[in-house]
């Protein structure tokens, strides 16, 4: 990232310069205005003097420092002076390497958009994050016990916190389905299966997630779920998250045998699958497959809720990079609690 550094002998020629930094910051570059004691002549050795400590700093971290200095002028010139300043700043400091043979795709990333001056505007994340904060926490023991089986009682624990979309947007322009790598200005980074482990707490060890894909899917749900669908509950894979919310809100009746529990236990796992960590643009749904996974809860295997957890981040992370897409999904909160 560009770094522009001012040198000005009066306080007043500030505040226009604070307000052209947050134009500039569009185009990724910071300014950092300094006011010079009125008595000093800008000299080259002086301004030596006071940046060489900074600059150093500064290119240590791969930040490119310009100097940039003027005398004797007042504050909209200023402004204008600093406008043609930025304008001058290679092509080298956007989003395209230089070399266009390396990304080809690069031209259809939204990133090149904000460079380019477009506005793509922020992603909107569609989950049921509200919906799950109105209603009070699970406190069954039936259902509790099945949860810690599974080894998603992390998720059970997660807080819900809502999604800060800006920031999610930011990253998403950061992000590069090539190399599934955050680029910042600092280096390349990447969430892993570590963090996956230590910020949900699900496990990232064990069998590896996968079923069929053909199953009589109406039937499945009416058999461990114990809901009845039509076209509007159920849409091929997926079922309504708000079926599954109103079949929990009922509870369990007095003396309910092993199979309702597990049924209970199932609506609310796979609720909190499609609200946490495998949500997608259609933002009221979640996919019946999990199910496979809930077959035999009494004894049931160990999976690997994490990798899979981060596979479908990554899958989210890159369909949103399109220039003409509005909307994303995946394991959101964990990228907040991560960064």
């Amino acid at each position: 990232m560009p770094l522009l550094i001012l040198i000005t002998r009066h306080s007043s020629n500030l505040a226009p310069l604070l307000n052209l930094n947050l134009k500039l910051c569009r185009s990724r570059i910071s300014v950092m205005p300094v006011e010079a004691p009125y008595c000093w002549k800008f000299t080259a050795k002086r301004l030596q003097a006071l940046f060489e400590d900074s600059v150093h700093l500064f290119r240590q971290h791969g930040v490119v420092v310009s100097y940039y200095r003027k005398e004797n002028m007042d504050a909209p010139n200023w402004v204008n002076d600093m406008a043609a300043v930025a304008t001058e700043i290679p092509d080298e400091f956007g989003p395209s390497p230089m070399e266009g043979l390396v990304l080809r795709f690069i031209k259809e990333h939204r990133s090149c958009a904000v460079w380019e001056g477009e506005d793509p505007g922020a992603l909107t994340y569609r989950g049921h994050n509200v919906e799950f904060r109105k209603r009070p926490p699970m406190v069954d023991d039936h259902v509790l016990d099945i949860v810690k089986r599974v080894g998603l009682e992390g998720l059970h624990r997660t807080p819900s916190r809502e999604i800060d979309h800006n920031l999610i947007t930011a990253f998403v322009e950061r992000w590069r389905p090539k190399t599934r790598t955050f680029h910042l200005p600092h280096g390349e980074t990447m969430i892993t299966l570590q963090d996956v482990e230590v910020l949900l707490q699900i496990p990232i060890d064990g069998k590896e997630i996968n079923g069929k894909t053909d199953l009589t899917w109406a039937a499945e749900c009416r058999d461990m779920l114990g809901i009845t669908t039509n076209h509007v509950v159920l849409q091929g894979q997926r079922i309504q998250i708000k079926r599954l919310l109103q079949k929990f809100d009922q509870g369990l009746p007095d003396g309910a045998t092993e199979v309702v529990v597990h049924q209970y236990a199932r609506c609310y796992i796979l609720a909190l699958l499609g609200d946490t960590i495998f949500t997608d643009k259609s933002g009221d749904r979640v996919h019946t497959m999990w199910l496979q996974m809930l077959r035999d809860l009494n004894n049931p295997p160990w999976y690997s809720w994490g990798s899979d957890c981060l596979a479908w981040l990554y899958r989210e992370l890159c369909r949103p990079t399109d220039r003409g897409a509005s909307q994303i999904g995946g394991a959101l909160i964990l990228v907040q609690y991560w960064e």
